[in-house]
Order: structure tokens, then sequence, then C-alpha cells
């Protein structure tokens, strides 16, 4: 009789601990569905929006659109994990194997490419990043052999005869792997800080914390699945802060684009206030065809990058300058008093002149400049004031 009763409480309590099981389940996949579903919408729709508005073939752009995409893939892949993983059948054994072992081999390119868009918006160099993965060619197709035969054995990871996802014993060879390129990405952005803006610096800086506490939370808590939702969250907070400006930015140069100049000088046209006076400069690079013909087009965006610098420390972030196209460069002021225009364009002139003393390049830089101060009498509209700054730039060139 008392092994009888015995015999049920066993049965209750397997019983019990079994429906604890599916409730338990039942709450993280209801948790999953909810995090993967928001978060995989969130990353269309910054995919969407950056096809849309933003130039399709730049570098840049491109890079970015890989990190999202291999996010995006991450959560499927993870998801799919997860809807498998303690399920019986021959099905949803190959299926955990499977989407684990794409899991772990996609992982690592998305700290790879996130190292490469920061590489990029630093140096502004295919050819170096070209350079890099031909470096990293045969080591990681290694990583992606490691990755499959997890499938087979417990490198990386492995599923046992219950259908049970575990970690392999090579686990920690993983995270190395993927998290030295987000190491090396953020030693780049303090490296190089100097050449960021404060509204940049910080987003791309801290990208890497919203999966780290993720994941360092998701290793402590069973149930909770942060790693990659809080990856899209740093790719919101890029896009947001960094990614959606640079279709207002020329790629080159880092300064407004041909595009916001347009919009700005309509912006003005309409809304200028008249307790200050518009000034403006259209600069024209002399030479600029001999210096692509002779010297290459690398020491030409060189020039041009070293042309817009001049001009960021000549006006400072008070003034408006764009690069209108080619070697051509505009600055809209806003002056308390005429005559200021004048000490500006000396100062310009002098910070080009020091510039060409170091003998950076083999030849000067110089520039042939239209500059007046905007007279609604004199000059119409806004519009036609920009005309004749460019024709007054072309007059000095001549």
């Amino acid at each position: 009789m008392q092994s009888y009763a015995r015999y049920s409480i066993m049965i209750e309590s397997k019983d019990a601990s079994k429906i604890k099981n599916l409730k338990l389940r039942s709450v993280i996949m209801t948790n999953a569905i909810e995090t993967y579903s928001i978060s995989f919408l969130i990353l269309l729709i910054i995919l969407i929006s950056i096809r849309r508005h933003s130039e399709k073939s730049h570098f840049e752009n491109l890079l970015f659109t890989g990190i999202i995409l291999i996010n995006m893939t991450l959560l499927i892949f993870d998801f799919i994990q997860l809807c498998v993983d303690k399920q019986s059948g021959t099905m949803m054994v190959f299926l955990n194997n499977f989407s684990s072992f794409m899991f772990y081999w996609i992982a690592p390119f998305l700290t790879l490419l996130w190292l490469d868009y920061v590489d990029y918006f630093i140096h502004k160099d295919k050819l170096r990043i070209r350079k890099f993965h031909k470096f990293l060619a045969v080591p990681m197709l290694l990583y992606v052999l490691l990755c499959f035969l997890s499938m087979f054995t417990n490198i990386f990871f492995y599923v046992d005869s219950s259908n049970t996802y575990s970690r392999g014993n090579f686990y920690l060879l993983y995270l190395i792997i993927m998290y030295s390129f987000v190491v090396l990405s953020t030693y780049y952005i303090i490296k190089y800080r100097k050449r960021f803006s404060k509204s940049t610096y910080y987003p791309l800086l801290l990208f890497a914390v919203p999966p780290a506490i993720g994941g360092i939370i998701q290793a402590f808590s069973y149930g909770l699945l942060l790693a990659w939702p809080m990856t899209m969250i740093s790719v919101f907070m890029v896009f947001v802060f960094v990614q959606s400006k640079r279709a207002n930015t020329d790629y080159l140069t880092d300064i407004f684009n041909k595009r916001e100049f347009d919009n700005y000088i309509n912006v003005i046209s309409k809304s200028r206030k008249h307790n200050y006076y518009l000034a403006g400069i259209f600069a024209d690079l002399d030479g600029f065809k001999m210096i692509n013909d002779k010297y290459g087009h690398y020491i030409g965006d060189l020039v041009l990058k070293e042309t817009s610098f001049l001009l960021k420390q000549s006006f400072g972030p008070e003034h408006f300058i764009a690069r209108l196209g080619g070697d051509e460069f505009g600055v809209i002021f806003k002056l308390e008093k005429p005559e200021l225009l004048n000490v500006l364009i000396q100062k310009l002139n002098d910070n080009f002149a020091d510039f060409n003393e170091n003998k950076k390049f083999p030849f000067e830089i110089k520039l042939s400049i239209g500059s007046q101060v905007y007279d609604e009498a004199i000059h119409g509209s806004v519009q036609d004031f920009v005309k004749i700054l460019d024709e007054l730039m072309y007059a000095e060139k001549q």
C-alpha cells in the first residue's frame, strides 16, 4: 500500500514537473515571438528606408545594409533553433543541427561587417578592406569548416539524442573570433576619435554595448532572448544618429552634399530673418583635372578630403559648408557685419598657404573663389544670389 502511494506521488510529481516545463516553454515561446517579430520588423523598416532614401551604390550603405540583413538572418535561425529544441522527430533534429550551424557560421560575419563599416567610415578606402579580407580568407574558411563539423562532433555546439542543444567544448573560441572584430572596431573608433563629430562618435563607440548586455543577461537567465534583439537596438541607434545623416552628407569629404545645400537655400529663402547679413562663397579647385590625370584618382580624393578639412577649419560649424559636385564647394554665412566676409576669406587663404608650406603633396592646392554679401535689392532671390556666386567663381577661375 505504501509502495503504491509512493508510486502515485512519483507519477504526480513527474506530471507536475512536465506541466511546469510546458508552461515555462509556452511563456518563453510567447516572449520570443513578440521580441523577435518586433526586432525583425524594425530592421525591415530601416532596410526599406535606406534603400529608398540613400545612395544604394555607396560602399558604406552596402556595408550597413549587409549588417541589417545578417542581423535579420540571425533572428530567423535563432528563433528556429528555439522552436525545434527538445522536440522529437527526425526533421526536428535536422532543423536543430542545421539552424545551429547556420547561426554559428553567420554570427562572426556580422561583427566583421561592423569592423568594415567603421574602417571605411574612417579611411574611405575599399582597397584597404579588400586586403584585410584576403588576409582573413583562409582562417574564416577554417572557421566555417569547424561550424559544419560541429553538427557531427561537439566543437562549437552539439545536439544530443533527445534533440537538446548544448554549447560545445570550443564555444569560447567562437566568442573570441566574433568579439575580436568588435574590440578592433572599438579600438579604431577611439584611435581616430578626432575625425568624428560628437553626434557620430558616441553612437559608433556604444554599438557593442547593447548586444553585450543582452548576451550577459541571456547567459544567466534562461528564457530571456536578448542578444540579437539588442543588436537590433545598436543598428537602430547607428541608423538614427549616423547612417540617416549620410543621405545628406557627401560620402567622400564628410561635409554636406548638393541635395542638402539646395534644401538649405530653399529654407533660408523662405524664412530668412533680417537680423544678420547673408553671404556666400563658391570655390573651385585649380588644376584638379591635371592632378587626377598625373597622380591618379586616389590622390585626387585625398585633395578633396584635405580641402573640405581646411574649409571646416577655416569657417567652423556655425557656417554651412557643402561639396556641390566634383571639385566645387559652397559656403553660406550668416554674419553680423558685411566686412566679416573678407576676414573669413583671408583666414581661408592663410590656412591653405600654411598647408602648402608643409608640402604634403608635390603640388599646391589652390582655389578660385567667388564671394559676395547678399543684397535683395541687387540680387533678387537667394536662388539668384547663388547663381551669381557661381558666375563670379568661374570668372575668377578664368
